[in-house]
């Protein structure tokens, strides 16, 4: 595998071109992708490396694994996994057989990866910097403001809640009661799959 298959146009600058020149805009910058057709969700572009369409072929599966690990691919001279995101996260399989994937490559830091057994960071996991999050569909960047954040509801969304940091309303015409829901990536690294991956 090689960064080469990797198509420069389909790099985070090409996808989301409102990134660049955005220092003169306010509020912290956010990923938003979709889940499903239901939900919208958003990552901390803190957390990202870049955003990637890449043909099924260049990834590579893997034997034995859950059935949410889609394999290994490679991009910047590193080899990570990549996992269909929503099926990990409890909702159906939805990407199936398709011909090329679009990845959110997350930035991995040792202690974001927590020993079930232990409340610990695991030593193990120290050289582990990339992993790839295939989702149906990225939208774009936004920028949110802290004051924008709102706690989820007890009674909302109640298998993503604990993989979450709270909401906000998008303000689009469109669809004036949108929610997208924080990821918290850290939450999401305590899952049994991610040792799997990394042992």
């Amino acid at each position: 595998m090689s960064t080469s298959l990797l198509k420069p146009s389909a790099r985070l600058q090409e996808l989301l071109p409102n990134l660049l020149d955005s220092a003169q805009l306010s509020g912290d910058p956010y990923l938003q992708f979709r889940l499903n057709d239901d939900i919208t969700a958003m990552l901390s572009m803190d957390d990202v490396s870049e955003a990637l369409l890449v043909r099924s072929e260049h990834i590579t599966a893997l034997p034995n694994m859950a059935e949410s690990v889609i394999g290994l691919m490679s991009s910047r001279d590193s080899v990570f996994g990549v996992v269909d995101l929503p099926h990990t996260l409890g909702y159906p399989a939805s990407l199936g057989s398709t011909r090329q994937y679009q990845v959110i490559v997350v930035n991995i830091k040792p202690n974001q990866l927590i020993d079930n057994n232990s409340s610990a960071p695991r030593d193990a996991f120290s050289d582990v910097t990339l992993l790839g999050f295939a989702v149906p569909q990225i939208d774009g960047i936004k920028r949110l403001e802290a004051d924008q954040l709102q706690p989820m509801d007890e009674s909302e969304l109640p298998e993503l809640r604990q993989y979450t940091s709270g909401y906000v309303t998008e303000p689009d015409l469109t669809e004036p009661d949108l929610k997208a829901v924080l990821i918290d990536l850290q939450r999401i690294m305590r899952l049994p799959i991610f040792n799997q991956l990394a042992n």
